[in-house]
Order: C-alpha cells, then structure tokens, then sequence
C-alpha cells in the first residue's frame, strides 16, 4: 500500500496495529477488561480485513454487564486467528466471524463462531488438549492450559462444529476473574 501511494490505508493500518500491541502489551499487566480484550481482537480483524478485502466480515458483541469485568489478556485473539487460518481462508464464499461476550450465571462466556470449513469433532476426543494438532495448532491449546492453569478444570474451551456450519469455540472464565489462582 505504501509503494503505490495508498497513504490513508496505510495511516489506518499503522494506528491499527499501534493500538493492537498497545492492548496486547497493557503496561506488563496479566488483567484486562472483557472490553479491552475485545478491543485487542476489533484491531487484529480490521488488519486482516484490509488484507482479505471483502472476502472477510466480523461483528463483535458484548452484553453491557460484561464490559468491565476483569480477564486475563490474549485469550479471544488466538481462538479468532484459528478460525481465519484454519476456517475461513480457504472457503470459497465470503468468511464471516462472529464473537459474543456473555454473562451467564457467575460465568463469563466468550464465543467464537466463523462459517468456514468444519471440523469433524465425532473423530476426536473431547479434550481440547489431547487435539491441538487436528484443532489447528498450538492457540488453542494455550488458551485453554492457560485458562484451566488461572481457574480450574471446569473452566476453558469447548468446541462445536456442524458440518456445513463452521465452527463455534466457547471460552469459560468465572465472572470473579480479578484473583488468578497462580
């Protein structure tokens, strides 16, 4: 972009990506804000959509009660980057990624859809951790050590695909994330 003079492209990509490490960083911080997290992942998609043009849309949504509730960072970015990698960028369609925050009961739910290619979970083993290879890489692994690391063993990520339908990966944390267990 910057070789053929797209400068207001490239201003707004730099900002992006400025912003993204910004949050990404969070002063050395482990804690973030549901808000700041979905933030982080808003910049990384804007980047990627200046990449992918229209073949790739998003929409966030966050429930009001869960804008200020503590997370630990980095959790929602590596499940999205999954889907565009492993769902998305090889479908012939327009990709779309949807990710909701939710408050339910003393839990924070945060979801993860994309309608790219699904994955055959009936070939696998439910634990997440036992999959990462067939699950596309080392992400979601992480996320979900780090989570049952932080939480306990009810708590981490679950994943749901329908043939034809994408793929869903809903991330658990408690509501009360403000005291890691480490």
């Amino acid at each position: 972009m910057a070789e053929f003079n797209n400068s207001e492209k490239v201003i707004e990509i730099t900002k992006a990506l400025a912003n993204f490490f910004r949050l990404a960083l969070s002063g050395g911080k482990e804690l973030t804000t549901v808000e700041n997290e979905l933030d982080h992942v808003r910049q990384y998609l804007f980047i990627q959509q200046e990449r992918y043009g229209d073949q790739l849309a998003y929409d966030i949504v966050c429930d009001d009660a869960s804008v200020q509730m503590q997370m630990p960072k980095i959790l929602v970015q590596p499940i999205v980057e999954n889907a565009l990698y492993h769902g998305i960028r090889g479908i012939a369609r327009q990709g779309h990624i949807e990710i909701r925050a939710e408050v339910s009961a003393s839990d924070i739910l945060l979801i993860v859809k994309d309608n790219g290619e699904p994955f055959d979970l009936a070939q696998i083993d439910q634990n997440v951790s036992n999959n990462v290879a067939k699950l596309g890489g080392v992400g979601i692994k992480n996320v979900d050590e780090r989570i049952k690391l932080y939480y306990g063993e009810e708590y981490g990520i679950t994943i749901d695909s329908i043939v034809g339908s994408g793929m869903t990966v809903t991330i658990k944390i408690p509501q009360n994330c403000g005291q890691l267990n480490v």
